[in-house]
């Protein structure tokens, strides 16, 4: 059975490598774009490469998940970069 995650959003927290890398590049090849989220975006810059090599969006991004004020930046700027473009398509 395919799983199409087509027009969908996909937030990976700690997406930098191991699990997280592996869980976004799965993703994303079924069809989803990427937030990659993680406290140190310097190390992030494979994932999204990865991601965007699979002909999807990815949007790097740095959170502290522990932190609500992050986590709410980090939704704020889902929504203002790939939510908003996936509506124009």
């Amino acid at each position: 059975m395919s799983m199409s995650l087509q027009g969908k959003v996909a937030i990976i927290t700690g997406a930098a490598q191991g699990i997280g890398r592996a869980i976004a590049e799965s993703l994303a090849q079924a069809g989803a774009d990427i937030v990659v989220a993680d406290l140190d975006p310097s190390r992030s810059a494979d994932t999204v490469a990865a991601v965007e090599k699979l002909g999807r969006k990815a949007l790097n991004v740095k959170v502290n998940v522990s932190d609500s004020n992050d986590t709410k930046a980090m939704a704020d700027q889902v929504v203002d970069v790939l939510l908003e473009g996936l509506r124009r398509r």
